[in-house]
């Protein structure tokens, strides 16, 4: 199998649907897709089980795993990759098609999807749209630093050789999972590429979860990572 789809959902009632029929924009006849219910507590369970004759397969947590819901979708997971597609709505799935094309023929273990690479406002402009985003300049800038890369945006969407991420580990669940496992993917050597994606942030009454406190749960999880490896 070629690809692998995890569509990670927590309380997003409002999406959920459209977010997986999205998934049919992934070209890939030869794909998987995992919708993986984070123990929602706002119908979005409910809707989910309500559905018949889907083509996708339905994993229900019993407990909030926060981002630990990654590695159950990757435990599952058959395709020779993995991409995530968040239920928020806010990232184009068709930009899949580019990552997996740059993966293959450049043989990368990784293909972070970056915001920024389009983006021609100043950090400034875009922090003052976005303030939790002060957390991805912080740490993106740290990894560039300690690991001799060039990124612009660490925790996009991304695509992985699922090989290759289930031999890295994991001890953080927080919010500062993406940081934790972009900093060992660095720190273990695997080939790692960025590409521009589209995206359409939605603000915290649309639902937007994220917040700039989030940051110390990053910060700790990447200085871990750096300090004892």
């Amino acid at each position: 199998m070629k690809l692998t789809v995890i569509v990670p959902v927590y309380n997003e009632l409002k999406t959920i649907l459209q977010a997986i029929k999205d998934v049919d924009k992934i070209t890939i006849p030869d794909k998987e897709v995992i919708v993986i219910d984070n123990c929602s507590t706002d119908g979005t369970r409910e809707l989910l089980r309500a559905q018949k004759e889907v083509g996708y397969r339905v994993i229900y947590n019993e407990r909030n795993l926060v981002c630990g819901t990654f590695v159950v979708g990757l435990k599952a997971a058959q395709g020779e990759y993995l991409y995530v597609h968040h239920s928020d709505l806010e990232y184009d799935p068709t930009d899949a098609l580019t990552m997996l094309k740059v993966a293959e023929e450049g043989g990368y273990d990784l293909v972070l999807g970056s915001r920024l690479q389009n983006d021609r406002r100043s950090k400034w402009e875009i922090i003052k749209e976005r303030p939790a985003y002060l957390a991805s300049i912080i740490c993106t800038w740290l990894i560039n630093r300690w690991y001799g890369k060039s990124f612009t945006d660490i925790i996009g969407t991304r695509l992985y050789r699922t090989a290759s991420v289930k031999k890295v580990p994991i001890t953080t669940t927080t919010q500062g999972f993406d940081f934790e496992h972009v900093s060992r993917m660095c720190r273990m050597g695997y080939k790692i590429a960025e590409v521009p994606i589209a995206y359409k942030a939605r603000s915290s009454k649309e639902g937007k979860k994220v917040k700039p406190w989030h940051m110390l749960n990053a910060l700790f999880a990447m200085f871990r990572v750096r300090i004892f490896g």
